[in-house]
């Protein structure tokens, strides 16, 4: 009987590495990555291909383009690959990032090798009917009209205009009339050039048995590119470009509360500061315990809501300082902001404090070996945020050595308040 009036004891962690993925190019070019393990009886499948959002003019094109093909496919109606898949137990995800765009199924493992026939189709002869194109294209403009009136969403895109710079892709404003310009030949030439298998990465984990793993083998070395004419999507490396350290104002009216996007440029993942960076920027308001949250939402009560967090990605990264707050708390939330980043410098984490984080820190890592699945999650951030290839490592080693000296080296090198760019958005 368990005595729930203690404390249970508690061990730290005896630390793990993480599972090594076999690789092997196939005969046609195609990168398989495998991954057995686990006591579930599923398995993933994901089919990574090079081009995503950051990679073409209209950044809507690739999330239409996935999010189409299986609305019918080959020989099969929508209706057809959606009865498929529910009797295989299957779950279907388009999805599409800044470089890269893909598709995955989380299905029982025995039952994989019945939907391969689908995934086939999805892969080579998306259908993309006049009718679902209409319909997608009226949903998402739904969305953005939606997302417009969001004081959170107004924030981030002149954010993104200040940390990128003017003209960069990624400083871009999304407008309902490019939703509008996307018809079926433009996504079938992105489709065209997406599938190429020389240049394709499929990521296998779960129950692996000898039959499935064939299977999935078998059915990727006869994939074919669809337009075998078509060039490959050219991979755009654009570097950001930041606009000067300002404030800026978005004024919404008709909002009943403001948000706060700030930040600083920063470092990719394969510069030797990156995690002692991440560490210091989660040790700033990474988590519940986390010191914008203790100051800012517990102790004054001015924000709803306020996290910071370290974003990478191949040729940029950015910290980030996001909260909603009433809007005559504006001012003195980004004032707090500004000296809490200053503490960071003067006054590091120590003591009680600092193991907090390094046990949050550490519990976060751990989770990654949870699964099979897991683990191949994080091996597909090697292909498409840059992630060197120790990086759980590397993590590992970091927390366990991080102190007070390099968090206030961190913050006084990175987390400079005269260097923030901040984008408020809400009633004046």
């Amino acid at each position: 009987m368990i005595d729930r009036s203690k404390a249970p004891e508690v061990k730290p962690f005896g630390f793990r590495k993480l599972p090594q993925d076999s690789i092997e190019r196939l005969d046609n070019g195609v990168s398989f990555h495998t991954l057995s393990g686990g006591t579930a009886s599923l398995v993933q499948l994901t089919l990574l291909f090079p081009g995503g959002k950051s990679d073409v003019d209209n950044s809507n094109i690739p999330t239409m383009a996935s999010g189409l093909v299986s609305e019918g496919a080959g020989p099969y109606s929508g209706s057809e690959i959606a009865d498929s898949l529910d009797f295989a137990g299957a779950t279907f995800s388009p999805h599409s990032s800044k470089h890269y765009t893909g598709l995955s199924t989380v299905v029982l493992s025995h039952k994989l090798p019945d939907i391969l026939p689908l995934l086939r189709a999805m892969t080579e002869e998306p259908h993309f009917e006049e009718r679902d194109i209409e319909n997608l294209k009226n949903l998402l403009a739904a969305r953005l009209r939606m997302d417009e009136r969001k004081v959170l969403f107004r924030a981030q895109t002149a954010f993104n205009q200040l940390i990128y710079g003017a003209g960069h892709h990624q400083a871009i404003v999304p407008t309902v009339e490019q939703i509008e310009t996307v018809d079926r030949a433009t996504l079938a030439k992105f489709h065209g050039s997406l599938v190429k298998p020389e240049r394709m990465h499929a990521y296998l984990a779960g129950s692996l048995d000898k039959r499935t793993t064939e299977a999935v083998k078998d059915f990727l070395n006869s994939l074919y590119a669809p337009e075998p004419e078509a060039k490959g999507i050219e991979l755009r490396r654009e570097i950001p470009r930041p606009e000067p350290a300002q404030t800026v104002f978005t004024e919404m009216p008709e909002a009943v509360q403001s948000a706060i996007y700030a930040g600083v440029p920063a470092i990719r993942r394969d510069e030797k500061d990156f995690i002692n960076l991440r560490l210091a920027v989660m040790a700033l308001g990474g988590y519940f315990g986390s010191r914008l949250m203790t100051n800012i939402r517990e102790e004054k009560g001015l924000t709803y809501h306020i996290e910071s967090y370290l974003a990478s990605q191949h040729e940029d990264g950015m910290v980030v300082i996001q909260a909603q707050c009433n809007s005559d708390n504006v001012g003195e939330v980004e004032d707090e902001i500004r000296k809490e980043m200053r503490l960071m410098a003067e006054n590091p984490p120590e003591g009680r404090e600092l193991e907090r984080l390094k046990l949050t820190a550490m519990t976060r890592l751990v989770e990654t070996l949870d699964s099979p699945l897991s683990v191949m999650a994080y091996r597909q951030l090697e292909l498409v945020t840059g992630t060197p290839r120790d990086y759980f490592e590397a993590q590992e080693r970091a927390i366990a050595a991080i102190s007070p000296e390099i968090m206030a080296n961190m913050a006084a090198k990175y987390l400079r308040p005269e260097q923030l760019r901040v984008s408020i958005a809400g009633p004046r």
